[in-house]
């Protein structure tokens, strides 16, 4: 049990949450969702959203008065060779 709270608590470095915001975001979402769905706080969404939409990974459009958020196909390819990466890591 102890071992398994522990694992739970592990802290994502920042590439980690780009990953889960950009796998959440492959079908759209709006930001509440994104925040419950990642276990983000509203700050650290709103970083990440700045960062990812400024270096085209990311849109944040509007619709009904809702932010919505999508990962672009520049992000699809980013999130794929990130997995990728991971996998080669984990095979040492």
């Amino acid at each position: 049990m102890i071992n398994r709270q522990r694992e739970i608590r592990k802290r994502r470095n920042s590439e980690e949450i780009k990953c889960e915001l950009l796998s959440q975001a492959l079908n759209p979402l709006t930001k509440t969702s994104a925040m419950y769905r990642c276990r983000f706080s509203f700050d650290m969404l709103k970083r990440y959203i700045e960062q990812l939409t400024e270096c085209g990974l990311l849109t944040s459009d509007e619709n009904d008065g809702n932010i919505v958020l999508k990962t672009t196909e520049k992000g699809k390819k980013w999130l794929k060779l990130w997995r990728q990466l991971k996998a080669i890591e984990n095979t040492n």
